[in-house]
């Protein structure tokens, strides 16, 4: 039965009638199955292979299939507030998928997920900080660190800076959260930087911008250009900053 429901859940079909709790078992089934497999053909491969790493990435791509359904399935789940017990073990088992052998998409996606997560926890701000610490810069990374800080400890120097930073690596976010393309619009080839990379980004996270309060403010005012759809002054944004006591933390 498990192998049946991950077939249906990686192929994308109708899912009505499967409750999380089988699907999280479909998918700990299939990835286990596929990580034996995994190790299986490694052995195979001789050490002085000059295509080992070619190999051992493309052997892996199914149980990044895997990875990436899982994580798709928590955050929606999130959303629809299903129970926090199930979503955090489901989340663990995306941290083991994702420490097996992390490449920058992983580390993102695990990212992202995190940030839907997210309940504004010491442990919770920990775990997200260390984790954006550890991945190389991209328009994911930084945009977390940015919406990380802000969360956290309002519109900071700190903030501000990571704000900056995001900005640089692709000044098109913006534009692209307030009006976000259609999933089939995208173009297969996303280069880092572009419009393309920043309608990427906005799909797989607008929303943890817009629905944090004062955070498009916050860009606005950093990037120094008003944003369609915004009010016209920053109460909201000053109302964030009078709520937050804890100093802030420079993101690295």
């Amino acid at each position: 039965m498990p192998k049946e429901i991950a077939h249906i859940l990686i192929k994308g079909q109708d899912t009505a009638g499967i409750s999380l709790q089988e699907s999280i078992s479909a998918y700990r089934q299939a990835a286990e199955e596929l990580s034996l497999i995994i190790d299986s053909k490694s052995a195979m491969m001789g050490e002085a292979d000059p295509f080992r790493e070619l190999k051992t990435f493309q052997n892996s791509l199914p149980l990044r299939i895997v990875q990436s359904k899982l994580a798709h399935l928590l955050r929606r789940k999130w959303a629809e507030q299903q129970d926090d017990k199930l979503l955090t073990e489901g989340l663990g088992l995306l941290k083991n998928l994702v420490s097996r052998d992390r490449v920058i998409a992983d580390g993102e996606c695990l990212m992202l997920t995190l940030m839907d997560l997210w309940r504004d926890s010491d442990a919770d701000l920990a775990e997200l900080e260390e984790l954006s610490a550890s991945m190389p810069k991209s328009t994911t990374t930084l945009y977390s660190r940015a919406l990380i800080s802000f969360r956290k400890y309002g519109p900071t120097p700190a903030s501000r800076k990571a704000m900056k930073a995001a900005l640089k690596q692709d000044p098109f976010v913006p534009a692209a959260i307030v009006a976000p393309v259609e999933e089939n619009e995208l173009p297969k080839r996303i280069l880092q930087g572009t419009r393309t990379d920043a309608a990427s980004y906005a799909l797989d996270a607008g929303h943890q911008w817009r629905t944090a309060p004062g955070a498009l403010l916050f860009m606005s005012k950093v990037f120094g250009v008003k944003l369609p759809g915004l009010a016209p002054d920053m109460n909201q944004e000053r109302e964030v900053a009078r709520s937050v006591k804890r100093q802030p933390v420079l993101l690295s």
